[in-house]
């Protein structure tokens, strides 16, 4: 009621039997209100009087003080819940100014979150102050006694270390006053604050609080399939590093169907990107989806009592009606997922965020991650040969990318335009790694334009359980295009492709887009070459038009041999003169030849060392020397050379290797050195060997005869390569073929200054057919008893011989002892 010349009053209907009992009234104000000081005139009286104006009670309360406005702003060092190393920052700015001595009060929002006057800093603007507000100070606030003036319009900040709380408070509201002092209450000037204070509200304001929430120690999305736009399982991976605060379970009704825990996870994808989630099936049952899924060692399978998926599924939600979520402990739920296009998973904005909420939408952790990219297949080739034309064995090794799970798969390489695959016995190469029933097929381009496929599938019988995980590799055959610039385009590149069941039907992932391109082809040369005996093979190579190497100390010759890696053979330097004209023969491809430049030098190339277990099958063995050439230009453009080489196998490369690291003792602990004796020990013991198998170059036969099978010995291949400063100018390969039938020899030729006599009977891709004539020696196709019959002329003869490595042999390497000539090996 609001009568003229009377105050403001409230009707009260039918009170009289209500009563006695509290009465709450409430006084609504608008803004603007004056500052007003706290006086003896602020009281507020309540009368209550019946309608004969007859008071029944009345009651008078101190008023409410009206202070000035200031702007006030809260924030925090970090939003990480319950971090112990937070601290809370607030910035005020005054209207009217204060005083040393003047006390400021912070209400934070919870008491979770303790003021601490102690900790304030800078010390030099504020501390603890004995001053208490009236009413006192409610858990978790303080006051702190300014220490320096503060002036108005200009803008303070002070910070204090407080754990941040588990949780954000509702209400996220912060509370600030300051209070000055009076002079008339102490005598003038600024005193301290006391009892005998008269404290005047001077300035209020409320901010708004800053968030906290905890987070994921762990959160990923792990997708079955790693190709673009495929619908594949995925697992959504979380570990909780905080735990969730006191949740209440209680029996929600009908209105209140509100899960107690919310898991969002949601998608930010670039303009134009489908949904990620599938609606229909949000939630996977990982015992009963016809995918087979791999478990995540150590973690918790999770099912969630239900889930949704936004329209756009862009996002879903997981609900749990149960606190099941605890700190530190691993999980993993199942969903469908929809992977983007490959453009935009190189796109970098390219997210997913995750969050959970207990009712009231309060946040209580937070975590994001960039996904991993799409067609992860890390792969490499290994060559057999680089020259163009050329036929060879591929090894393809897959160094990362997706498992292949399940008793059916497949890998499908797509081939650069240009090369053709081959499936046949002799390369193609599963094991170890690939299941024992995998095979191989070939499947050719319709056009020129469309490359080859090699695809390996396999139906084990082994069990579901069974994985193809990498690194794995395989080989097959390989017949290089005759142009050395690759197409540009993605048909110019190598792309593989894992999928899992039968028919290809789900893709599990590949490479880049663009694919790889693991070597460039080079030049090809003519070659040919012709096996001695077991042991010597003789090369003779004629360089194109780009054979010529400019003047450098990089030039070099590189043979390299890749053989059975049941039967491995090593390459080693030749016993024979680099530098002289061969000797003219019939049937011998070197015949009149020009050796290799003078001072060329043959050096063996160290080994890579063991191979790792998921090589010892597919790979061949890879055995190489350098002729290292003299410092010059190296005119080779239409040219012929020819040069030796020993192959050695099983007890002869072992002497071999002996042999070698005795004379590397003597040439730097010489001959006396306990190294040197023992190094000479070794050899004595591997030439007995060598000895008791039948001589030298009989455990290489025997090796040949009895461990490679026809289609293993014609995939072993013998190529040279043209190089300057490590890059190929030129290069070629043969097979190498088996060693020839028939004796053994120690292989010392006779040649006299009016040559030697043909008429030998050996065949073409043998030795070297035996003269008819007399001399002495043995001669290079024949029995080692048989002489050879050719005119001697003056009698100096040059010795052309491939020792057997024994004592003697280690003599003549290091110069000790006459070959009965001019020495020229």
């Amino acid at each position: 009621l609001r009568e003229p010349g009377h105050t403001p009053g409230r009707r009260l209907d039918n009170v009289s039997r209500l009563l006695p009992q509290m009465l709450r009234l409430t006084a609504t104000a608008a803004f603007p209100l004056a500052p007003q000081a706290v006086a003896d005139g602020n009281l507020w009286s309540f009368v209550l009087r019946a309608e004969s104006e007859r008071a029944f009670a009345a009651v008078s309360l101190p008023g409410f003080g009206i202070a000035q406005r200031m702007q006030v702003r809260v924030g925090g060092s970090s939003q990480r819940a319950g971090d112990v190393f937070a601290r809370f920052v607030v910035e005020l700015q005054l209207d009217t100014p204060l005083k040393p001595g003047d006390v400021i009060v912070v209400h934070p929002p919870s008491s979770d979150i303790k003021c601490r006057p102690e900790a304030v800093d800078p010390g030099l603007f504020a501390g603890p102050t004995s001053f208490v507000p009236l009413g006192g100070l409610p858990d978790g606030s303080c006051a702190l006694g300014l220490r320096q003036p503060m002036t108005a319009g200009a803008s303070y900040s002070f910070s204090m270390l407080s754990p941040n709380p588990i949780l954000t408070p509702q209400p996220n509201v912060w509370f600030v006053q300051t209070f000055s002092f009076s002079s008339s209450s102490s005598g003038g000037g600024s005193p301290a604050p006391g009892p005998s204070s008269a404290p005047l509200l001077h300035s209020v304001a409320e901010a708004p609080g800053f968030e906290v929430s905890g987070e994921f120690e762990i959160f990923n999305i792990w997708t079955k399939s790693a190709f673009p736009k495929a619908s594949t399982p995925a697992a959504i991976h979380i570990k909780l590093r905080t735990p969730f605060p006191k949740l209440v379970v209680t029996e929600l009704g009908p209105e209140e169907d509100e899960p107690l825990i919310r898991l969002r996870v949601s998608a930010h994808a670039p303009v134009g990107t489908e949904g990620s989630f599938d609606a229909v099936r949000c939630l996977l049952d990982s015992t009963r989806t016809p995918e087979l899924l791999e478990p995540v060692a150590g973690a918790q399978v999770l099912l969630p009592d239900d889930c949704l998926v936004s329209s756009d599924g862009a996002t879903a939600e997981f609900y749990f009606r149960q606190p099941v979520l605890q700190a530190e402990v691993v999980y993993v739920i199942w969903t469908q997922m929809k992977n983007p296009h490959a453009g935009a998973a190189l796109d970098p904005t390219w997210t997913y965020a995750a969050q959970t909420t207990v009712p009231g939408g309060r946040v209580v952790h937070r975590g994001a991650l960039r996904p991993t990219p799409l067609l992860g297949v890390a792969a490499s080739v290994l060559p057999g040969s680089l020259a163009t034309g050329s036929s060879h064995r591929v090894t393809v090794t897959v160094l990362s990318g997706k498992a292949i799970l399940g008793q059916r798969g497949s890998i499908v390489v797509t081939l650069p335009v240009g090369f053709v695959g081959s499936c046949g016995p002799e390369n193609f190469r599963p094991r170890p790694a690939l299941p024992q029933t995998a095979r191989c097929r070939s499947l050719g381009g319709t056009s020129v334009d469309l490359p080859d496929r090699i695809v390996v599938l396999w139906r084990t019988l082994f069990g579901g359980a069974r994985s193809l995980r990498p690194p794995f590799e395989f080989a097959f055959g390989v017949t290089n295009p005759n142009a050395t610039v690759s197409d540009p385009e993605t048909t110019g590149a190598w792309h593989l492709r894992l999928y899992e069941g039968d028919n290809q039907e789900f893709p599990m992932d590949g490479t880049p887009p663009e694919g790889f391109r693991p070597f460039d082809l080079c030049p090809n040369m003519t070659m040919r070459r012709q096996r001695e005996d077991a042991i010597v093979v003789t090369v003779v190579f004629t360089s194109g038009s780009g054979g010529d190497l400019p003047s450098g100390f990089e030039n070099a010759i590189r043979v390299e041999l890749r053989s059975s890696a049941r039967a491995p053979a090593t390459l080693a330097c030749p016993e024979t003169s680099l530098w002289q004209t061969r000797p003219p023969r019939n049937g011998y491809i070197a015949s009149e030849m020009q050796g290799l430049p003078e001072y060329t030098i043959c050096v063996q190339v160290p080994p890579d060392g063991e191979p790792l277990d998921y090589e010892q099958s597919a790979r061949q063995h890879f055995s190489s020397v350098l002729f290292l050439l003299p410092f010059g230009e190296f005119q080779a453009a239409g040219q012929s050379f020819a040069f030796e080489l020993r192959i050695l196998r099983g007890r002869d490369a072992a002497a071999a290797v002996a042999a070698a690291q005795l004379a590397e003792m003597v040439r730097t602990r010489g001959e006396e050195s306990p190294e040197s004796e023992a190094a000479a020990k070794e050899v004595k013991l591997a030439d007995g060997f060598v000895e008791a198998a039948g001589g030298i170059g009989a455990s290489t036969r025997q090796l040949e005869a009895e461990m490679l099978s026809e289609s293993e010995a014609a995939a072993e291949l013998l190529g040279v390569v043209l190089e300057s400063g490590q890059r190929p100018s030129e290069c070629s390969s043969v097979p190498l073929g088996r060693a020839p039938l028939g004796p053994l020899t120690s292989l010392r030729a006779t040649q006299g200054a009016g040559g030697v006599g043909g008429n030998g009977s050996d065949g073409i891709d043998g030795s070297v057919a035996g003269g008819s004539g007399s001399g002495s020696g043995n001669v290079l196709g024949a029995n080692a008893s048989n002489a050879s019959n050719g005119s001697v002329g003056d009698g100096v003869s040059e010795a052309i011989s491939v020792l057997a490595l024994s004592a003697a042999a280690v003599d003549a390497d290091l110069g000790i002892g006459d070959r009965g000539g001019s020495e020229i090996g």
